[in-house]
């Protein structure tokens, strides 16, 4: 399937974009720099970071969404993009690795000063690109945690400019991948829906799993199970064996019986999901949160309120450095604690999901 790129929602052409001046001065020297189209430059001598930390440094031959070509050695090797964790480009600005780290950390303030005290001017198109990309994903990391002076405009006026000229960058789907995440924190589920959807059958299958789960969460959230138990069932399908993919997978099976569970009671999908808590690691923070999310899920879905209570508090109190599933769990208990007359517990859970989280999809469910 070719890389798709959605029609751009009423919503985000009327977001007003806020710090005017550091968008102002990106978007100028990166018209300045790619001009209408991003060519790689070629013969230039890249290190290639791989998912399993080896590297290999050449001449850059051929850049695509799909994979890169560089010399080595005079061979040619093509390295699939689905391999790749990031590329060091040789003209790129000397603490942009320190950048990559502290994303990595989730120190994304901290990346936010290091990007905006970079400069750009005289550096090819690709490296730019990547610049822009990584600009965009620490600026959307802010607004979802709801930090003063960032907004999903903001990355997403990013990423639109990245979308203009970086069809054939390494970086490309997962820049649509983060465009997707953030139509979904918007509450905008169609432009989410259509965004993974467009990127369920590129080549790089690690882009294309996670499309899949983001693509089955926003169909269960539209009341759509059906659809989520297809786009689950196909994510659990990919025939990867590595450690993240193994917990991707491990992830569509969970929601899956989730998604299965909107056709009936939920016993099976509970007893099937508390199965697989059994024979997880309790340091497992992603898999264990997603799994307490997902009975939480079911028993509050099943007027079962204090079941569903104790399945969210473990995220809350052993969970919570998932920041996908943290939110979720601080919302839910927020409606069983209201509901419960447990306004004190209720109150300090709405003060946290909007302190941490402001920018999320359970952010913007709050009615009050």
């Amino acid at each position: 399937m070719p890389n798709a790129r959605p029609t751009e929602s009423r919503v985000y052409r009327s977001m007003r974009i806020n710090n005017q001046m550091t968008l102002v001065r990106i978007f100028t020297w990166f018209a300045a720099v790619t001009g209408a189209s991003c060519g790689v430059a070629l013969g230039q001598l890249e290190t290639v970071v791989k998912l399993d930390d080896s590297r290999l440094t050449g001449k850059m031959l051929e850049m695509n969404a799909t994979e890169i070509s560089i010399e080595r050695n005079r061979q040619a090797s093509k390295i699939s993009v689905q391999e790749i964790d990031h590329i060091r480009f040789s003209d790129e600005p000397n603490r942009m690795n320190q950048v990559r780290e502290q994303i990595n950390g989730r120190q994304f303030e901290q990346a936010a000063k290091e990007l905006a005290g970079m400069s750009w001017e005289g550096l090819r198109p690709e490296t730019v690109l990547d610049g822009l990309y990584y600009s965009a994903k620490v600026k959307a990391e802010l607004a979802l945690m709801g930090v003063a002076g960032h907004s999903l405009a903001d990355a997403v006026g990013l990423l639109r400019k990245f979308q203009e000229s970086g069809k054939n960058h390494y970086q490309y789907n997962r820049a649509m991948l983060l465009y997707g995440q953030l139509a979904f924190s918007a509450n905008r589920l169609p432009l989410a829906i259509e965004t993974f959807q467009g990127l369920t059958g590129v080549a790089d299958q690690m882009t294309a799993i996670q499309a899949y789960l983001e693509l089955g969460n926003a169909q269960l959230l539209d009341n759509k199970p059906v659809e989520a138990a297809q786009s689950f069932k196909k994510a659990a399908e990919f025939d990867l064996a590595d450690a993240q993919s193994l917990r991707l997978k491990q992830t569509a099976k969970i929601m899956g019986h989730v998604a299965e569970a909107g056709n009936g009671g939920i016993e099976a999908s509970v007893s099937a999901i508390q199965a697989i808590i059994a024979n997880e690691s309790p340091d497992d923070v992603f898999l264990n949160a997603v799994a307490y999310n997902a009975l939480g899920r079911l028993q509050f879905g099943a007027n079962q309120m204090r079941d569903a209570e104790l399945a969210y508090l473990h995220t809350e109190l052993l969970f919570a450095s998932n920041p996908q599933a943290h939110p979720e769990a601080l919302f839910h208990l927020i409606k069983i604690w209201s509901d419960a007359g447990k306004t004190d517990r209720a109150t300090e859970a709405r003060e946290k999901l909007k302190g941490r989280y402001g920018g999320s999809y359970w952010a913007t469910k709050l009615t009050n």
